[in-house]
């Protein structure tokens, strides 16, 4: 799978225009969206995932909101609708990050007041929390089932500083039955959500994502892999975001993006 194309009109990104004055002498259309795209895999479990967790550590690039770093995972029967779920952590500023439990497809149901009754302006529900951000700190990122009936499953999102052990319960939401447990089939992914008037007022950015863990029992877990980052970059800065990523020897991946150019 080299291509999102059949993921893009889930995620249908929210772009907002900044309003800030600088402006560049080359003038382009406002550009917001993915930039770098990576797979996923877990070893293959008949029945699916109860729990999985995934680590994410932001290791530079502004402390400001813009970024969006994220796992999006696939339950075990999608559908024709391609159910899944997204966890990941986005710099906010003043050292905070916004912390995101957001899940894809039609009849789901909200567990939390604070969560909403759609996601990205599709069918599902979205969860958030904020919570203290650093550089170089791992954040793990996981979803867990804590209830299953016919009437379907319920699923809690929580987000934990690994260094501090400070955790964050973000939300819950009930899924229908048919949609099964999680796969551990995922797509991670950077952006950038906020408008940006030139290509080259994109700033640099690397983090570093771990493959999946996966709980078979609860004695037993099991660790995924990762693949090379491809890019996402849609025009006009298609060509114009370089980046790099490389596989470590734990099976984490570093994606480094430099700044963006003209």
């Amino acid at each position: 799978m080299r291509k999102i194309n059949f993921i893009t009109g889930v995620f249908s990104l929210f772009f907002i225009v900044s309003d800030g004055n600088t402006m560049s002498s080359t003038p382009q259309n406002p550009w917001a969206g993915q930039i770098t795209n990576f797979m996923g895999s877990m070893p293959d479990n008949t029945q699916g995932y109860k729990v999985l967790s995934y680590p994410i550590k932001v290791m530079s690039g502004k402390k400001e909101q813009g970024f969006y770093y994220s796992q999006y995972v696939f339950f075990k029967h999608p559908g024709d609708q391609n159910a899944a779920y997204y966890m990941g952590i986005q710099p906010w500023g003043d050292n905070q990050a916004k912390v995101i439990f957001s899940v894809f497809g039609a009849n789901v149901e909200k567990q939390d007041p604070k969560c909403t009754d759609e996601a990205d302006h599709k069918n599902g529900s979205s969860c958030y929390a904020f919570m203290p951000f650093e550089y170089d700190v791992e954040y793990k990122f996981i979803a867990t089932l804590v209830s299953s009936t016919s009437s379907g499953n319920i699923w809690e999102g929580y987000a934990v500083n690994t260094v501090s052990n400070d955790a964050r319960r973000i939300g819950s939401w009930k899924t229908p039955t048919a949609w099964g447990l999680l796969s551990g089939k995922s797509i991670g992914f950077i952006e950038h959500f906020l408008s940006i008037e030139n290509c080259s007022l994109l700033p640099a950015t690397s983090a570093l994502f771990g493959p999946g863990v996966g709980s078979v029992s609860t004695a037993e877990s099991v660790t995924g892999k990762l693949t090379a980052a491809y890019s996402a970059i849609s025009e006009p800065c298609k060509g114009k975001i370089p980046f790099s990523s490389t596989i470590q020897a734990d099976g984490s991946l570093l994606v480094r993006q430099d700044k963006g150019i003209n």
